[in-house]
């Protein structure tokens, strides 16, 4: 009975829902004055259950302005017009190849089945070691700079709006094949916009909740960074917010007390620095999502390959029985 319990709250529910839902309550409590303790068991058990309902709607909000990164789509936009290019190479070899048609086969071809098997070690060992291959410069990366420390800020407004492009992955051996596969066994025509299918495919074939992949775990992080950047956001939103109509009311009409000054966080802490960690906290989980979009990307990719490689191979093993 305890194991089954336990499997209800996975690792997404943790890091994805409850912690930033806890995070947005716990600021509110010293950010915000009158707040009273909680005093009995049921309460307690309201705080958690309030953090599990807050972080799902953190998570849904938070998806508005970090949707459309697009980082899986810009990926496999880089591989499916090559690729289309090459196979009407490969029909007339007699021709000579069109712009990219060849590049796209030899780095195919390099892609061997013991590369692609051991691909998923060398990514998790470079992620450890944070070699150049894995940093990211969301600013060389995407069309404006303004996605690295504007947008932190103004997303959660404007996102709904017009989110900025991240780009994708540098690395496109293991997209490329991915690409190949899904257009061979779901018929994904290239050009179409089906890539929240594609995305999906996938990761219903790389879930297996006995050993969750290593995507599922850097997707957990990646939302508990966004939806605390979300959380992040909303508290120093209300900082700012006070603060403007606070010094607004002085400026224009008679003193006025800031609505947060009895609160716990106002009375240890002077507002500018309460107001410079709130800056460092917003930008620092914006960043940390951006990291672990990409991240995520990279190793749902990397995960489904290997799944591909580990078929072939029983598949191998099979023939070789069947012999």
């Amino acid at each position: 009975m305890s194991t089954r319990t336990l499997r209800i709250f996975n690792l997404y529910d943790v890091l994805g829902v409850f912690f930033p839902g806890t995070t947005l309550l716990v600021g509110a409590y010293i950010l915000l004055p009158g707040i009273p303790d909680p005093s009995s068991l049921i309460q307690y058990l309201g705080i958690i259950v309030s953090a599990f309902a807050i972080g799902h709607l953190l998570q849904s909000y938070s998806s508005f302005p970090t949707g459309d990164l697009k980082v899986f789509d810009a990926t496999i936009q880089e591989v499916q017009n090559p690729s289309d290019l090459a196979e009407e190479w490969t029909e007339d070899p007699d021709t000579e190849p069109p712009d990219g048609a060849k590049e796209s086969i030899e780095s195919s071809d390099e892609a061997t089945d013991d590369e692609a098997s051991s691909s998923d070690e060398d990514s998790e060992q470079a992620v450890q070691n944070g070699s150049e291959d894995d940093s990211f410069d969301p600013i060389k990366s995407s069309p404006g700079w303004y996605l690295y420390l504007i947008y932190s800020f103004v997303g959660p407004i404007i996102g709904l709006l017009r989110t900025p492009n991240a780009g994708g992955i540098e690395d496109l051996r293991n997209p490329s094949r991915v690409w190949r596969t899904l257009n061979e066994d779901y018929q994904f025509e290239a050009g179409r916009d089906r890539y929240d299918e594609m995305q999906q495919v996938i990761s219903s074939r790389i879930d297996d909740p006995a050993s969750p992949a290593r995507s599922y775990r850097f997707q957990a992080i990646r939302n508990f960074h966004r939806g605390t950047w979300l959380a992040m956001w909303i508290l120093f939103a209300v900082l700012v917010g006070t603060t403007a109509v606070t010094w607004a009311t002085q400026y224009f009409f008679r003193p006025m007390i800031h609505p947060l000054a009895e609160s716990y966080l106002f009375s240890t802490l002077p507002l500018w620095l309460i107001g410079v960690a709130g800056i460092i906290g917003v930008l620092a989980f914006w960043w940390q999502t951006l990291q672990f979009e990409r991240l995520f990307i990279r190793f749902l990719i990397t995960d489904y390959v290997v799944l591909l490689n580990q078929n072939e191979q029983v598949e191998r093993v099979q023939l070789l029985f069947e012999d």
